[in-house]
């Protein structure tokens, strides 16, 4: 039996429709809605088996492709060696397809192109910055997908919308995140700008040698008791409130020359050449903090010298320093180092000494005027 263009009885033979369940009215518009899509009975049943049915069709718009090749295939298109295109694929943490032909075409692009950068820079430096490049579009990704949940899905379930209409918004947001690809090489070159800024001083100089240590100032601020925010609050709760703590930290350095590096839970990592500009984002973000009423405030470290940047972040002396001014400074106070306090004149004072962890005695140390 069929109803109009949809064959019923396909679907009941292949397990997806009940026409004497409760939700058939429902559950068959959402079929029909996906057919008429170019959604495959077989992509239907996979998806439904995985737990999802709204995720049938999807690797269509992501892959339009379709071809299915073998890492083999992949690796010798590249010009790579088998061994080193897998591990290549687990540093940019992708599941190992191992002999089976779950590699897409274009994965034979992003493979030449590390090939490329191990010619370049060397196997282990090239394949230490797909590690980078596989945690960065990783967060791309759950990001867009954990905004759609928090935002989309929880709009349609209050709105009562039938599965139909949640698969096509699904789909429309799929759609929206590879139309984004455009979007993301222009942020990602807009991004190597700034960085050449930050990173190539003096290269320019003929007596100065390129290296990947620079002379930096390194901060940290963190918010006050966020271990009881977390108790107190639920947990859509606190992830709105630190959203909006990670947007002012993001806002704050770049309005002022510095850069937000990274974020580790309720604390945000703010760091750049001049120490003043890194000074003037902290303290904008503990005023900031402080006038929110959510919030019970915020604290953080500074530290200034030579540090290591690597894969995106920076190793060295001033970020453990500043890390641990962190830890002992109080609510609505940044403290920093000698160097630093130099640097900044009167817009730093003494603070006397704190006893710093890892420290045999106490350290001299100075307050950012806030």
């Amino acid at each position: 039996m069929s109803d109009g263009a949809v064959d019923t009885d396909a679907l009941v033979a292949a397990g997806l429709y009940d026409p004497d369940a409760p939700d058939a009215s429902e559950r068959l518009q959402l079929l029909t809605y996906l057919l008429a899509q170019g959604v495959s009975i077989d992509e239907l049943v996979a998806a439904d088996a995985s737990g999802s049915i709204f995720r049938a069709g999807l690797d269509a718009l992501i892959w339009p492709d379709g071809t299915g090749l073998t890492i083999e295939q992949v690796a010798k298109a590249a010009g790579m060696p088998v061994e080193t295109a897998r591990r290549a694929r687990r540093l940019l943490g992708l599941t190992d397809p191992g002999d089976e032909p779950a590699c897409h075409a274009e994965e034979i692009q992003l493979l030449s192109a590390l090939n490329r950068a191990v010619d370049l820079f060397g196997e282990e430096n090239a394949l230490q910055f797909a590690r980078v490049l596989g945690t960065s579009t990783a967060s791309l990704a759950e990001a867009a997908i954990s905004t759609f949940t928090a935002s989309v899905t929880r709009s349609i379930r209050d709105a009562g919308a039938s599965p139909a209409a949640y698969a096509k918004q699904v789909r429309e947001a799929t759609l929206g995140f590879v139309a984004a690809r455009n979007a993301i090489d222009i942020a990602l070159r807009l991004q190597f700008d700034e960085s050449l800024d930050r990173l190539t001083t003096g290269w320019a100089e003929l007596d100065a040698e390129p290296s990947d240590e620079v002379e930096f100032t390194v901060c940290f601020v963190d918010l006050v008791e966020s271990t009881r925010l977390t108790l107190e609050q639920s947990g859509t709760a606190f992830a709105a409130d630190v959203r909006d703590f990670e947007g002012l930290a993001a806002e704050a350095a770049s309005s002022n020359g510095a850069r937000l590096v990274k974020l580790i839970g309720d604390s945000a990592m703010i760091a750049g050449p001049l120490p003043v500009s890194v000074a003037t984002a902290a303290r904008e973000v503990v005023m900031r903090v402080a006038s929110d009423a959510r919030f019970r405030g915020a604290h953080g470290g500074m530290a200034s010298g030579r540090v290591v940047a690597r894969g995106g972040d920076y190793l060295g002396t001033p970020v453990v320093l500043a890390a641990r001014l962190t830890e002992v400074s109080r609510a609505g106070e940044i403290l920093c180092d000698a160097p630093t306090a130099q640097s900044l004149g009167d817009i730093s004072m003494p603070a006397g000494d704190r006893v710093l962890r890892g420290f045999d005695e106490p350290q001299p140390v100075w307050t950012v005027r806030i």
